[in-house]
């Protein structure tokens, strides 16, 4: 089994539907209690799948926005599902852009774009389910993603460039746009804002993708477009159409919006915790409006970020999910699986979840815990990225005498968890084994891909080459 299995079952679960039919109410708001941990990401994945509702999700900080994502992101749902991190290394304080989240931060406005044009392109009613589903996406973010401002959709529209296998397209003018782009002409494309040429191939680092494309034109035929690796110059797989898009997060722009004017009118706002999102949103401006002041660089600060207020006034166009029992407008407490109001234009659902018990490596714990939840008849499914792990965990019980029987399920989650409706229980095997579990993402490709070129770079130095120190200035290089 794999990730899209679990997803199978969680969609089975009987408040899907009645998620469903909210989502077709005239309510403004729903409530969701009881996810828990990783069932959190898993549930909102499978609720996506099963509705094709565009999907704004608010994490608490950058780093539970990165572990959702990297839970969800296991669908492999790339033209559908993102991430919208901070382009700043640190924050916009401290300013240093970071090229590999603005990478991710491209690729999730490109999404939501899209679904934009698609709108635009079909005169059938997007009520259809075919339409939802193919207009539909999910992006997490979190406060230090929702304060930057973003550019506009009709200049983003004017900055993408799509190439297509077999069209007819002027190399040249390709070249043109890149240039006046910004792009940067090199002899290898190694970051985003690159491009490379050499005879009737064009390499290009476009923002909206972790790897570079190698465009191949006969005369002026697009003969080939290919995915390639950095580091070893080879191609990882052939496409048919590429989006060419330059850094459009909004930096230096005149005119910027805020995320929320970007955003599709339908689309539904899902937040762990509304309330400080907010806060923090005004935090991080407050910090970056006092250091940018003394600098007198004010300016540059009303055109990059957006403010809680700025948040709050424009939140109240979309349709909210709130995953925070603290957000809810009453005390009642409804029976699990209930549908009911809880306060004006609210709805509430609870689910029935609870996290992985702590095992600490201690098989005696492991196998009580497992035996009791099979004698309950729930069905055991242990996560990892390694058959091997799988393959260890059982042999450990068979030798043990367990006669424990689970269903290994090819690729891990972040904190696995039990959905005590469905009677199925979602373990991981770094949980068992007490090791760290850290999120991966899109971006970390391009980032290696710098590495790994900085690296060729300096074992192709020869003795006695100048180079230029940070700190030195100019000298000969003298080996490593």
């Amino acid at each position: 089994m794999n990730y899209k299995d679990i997803i199978q079952i969680l969609a089975g679960h009987p408040l899907i539907k009645d998620i469903t039919k909210w989502m077709n109410s005239d309510s403004k708001g729903l409530q969701i209690n009881g996810l828990q941990a990783s069932g959190k990401g898993m549930m909102l994945n499978a609720i996506q799948q099963m509705s094709g509702a565009k999907m704004l999700v608010v994490m608490e900080d950058a780093e539970t926005a990165a572990y959702l994502y990297n839970d969800i992101n296991r669908a492999m749902l790339a033209d559908k599902y993102s991430l919208l991190p901070s382009s700043y290394k640190k924050s916009p304080k401290h300013g240093g852009l970071d090229l590999a989240s603005e990478i991710m931060r491209t690729d999730a406005l490109n999404i939501i774009h899209k679904t934009q044009d698609n709108n635009k392109k079909d005169n059938s009613q997007l009520s259809t389910l075919n339409s939802q589903l193919n207009n539909g996406w999910l992006i997490v973010t979190s406060p230090e993603g929702l304060i930057e401002r973003v550019t506009p959709q009709q200049t983003f529209e004017t900055k993408r460039l799509t190439i297509r296998k077999g069209e007819i397209v002027d190399s040249e003018k390709v070249i043109h746009s890149l240039a006046e782009w910004g792009f940067e002409l090199v002899e290898f494309v190694y970051e985003p804002g690159q491009y490379a040429q050499r005879g009737s191939i064009l390499d290009i680092f476009s923002f909206s993708n972790e790897r570079p494309y190698r465009i191949d034109f006969w005369d002026d035929e697009v003969e080939s477009i290919r995915v390639f690796d950095i580091e070893k110059q080879l191609s990882i797989n052939e496409v048919e159409e590429i989006s060419i898009l330059p850094n459009v997060t909004a930096k230096g722009d005149k005119e910027t919006i805020s995320i929320f004017n970007f955003l599709p009118s339908d689309t539904i706002i899902c937040w762990a915790n509304m309330t400080f999102a907010i806060e923090r949103i005004n935090d991080i401006y407050d910090d970056t409006l006092i250091k940018q002041h003394s600098e007198k660089n004010v300016a540059d600060v009303l055109n990059i970020l957006i403010n809680g207020n700025i948040a709050k006034e424009q939140i109240t166009n979309f349709r909210h999910i709130y995953l925070d029992k603290r957000q809810r407008t009453t005390e009642s407490s409804p029976k699990l699986g209930e549908v009911h109001e809880v306060g004006r234009g609210m709805l509430t659902l609870n689910f029935n979840q609870s996290a992985q018990p702590p095992y600490h490596k201690n098989f005696d714990i492991v196998a009580d815990s497992l035996r009791s939840f099979i004698n309950d008849g729930y069905a055991i499914h242990i996560c990892s990225d390694s058959k091997k792990q799988t393959d260890r965990i059982a042999s450990i019980f068979d030798e043990r005498g367990d006669n424990i029987h689970f269903t290994p399920i090819e690729g891990t989650i972040h904190e696995g968890f039990i959905d005590h409706d469905l009677s199925v229980c979602f373990f991981t095997d770094h949980q068992i084994f007490d090791r760290y579990h850290k999120f991966s993402l899109k971006s970390d490709i391009a980032k290696a891909g710098k590495v790994s070129m900085t690296l060729k770079e300096i074992n192709q130095l020869q003795i006695g080459d100048y180079v230029v120190h940070i700190d030195h200035g100019i000298g000969k290089f003298a080996g490593l």
